[in-house]
């Protein structure tokens, strides 16, 4: 998955769910951040690209509302 490839192994995720579902602590590790990343983008294209010579994500596309 592209977007583990650009996590660091220690990645975590901290959620605020605004009124809508969101995990309830902390969600750690590339693996599992980046699944919560694709569940949440669903819609949005993502691309990895270079700037200032490290590793970024570009989005494209329309969101959709996540619902679990």
């Amino acid at each position: 998955m592209a977007i583990e490839a650009v996590l660091d192994r220690d990645a975590v995720a901290v959620c605020d769910g605004g009124g809508v579902p969101a995990p309830i602590g902390p969600v750690r590790g590339a693996a599992e951040v980046a699944w919560l990343l694709c569940a949440l983008l669903s819609g949005i294209d993502l691309t990895i690209e270079s700037v200032n010579g490290a590793p970024a994500w570009r989005s494209a596309g329309s969101a959709q509302p996540w619902q679990p």
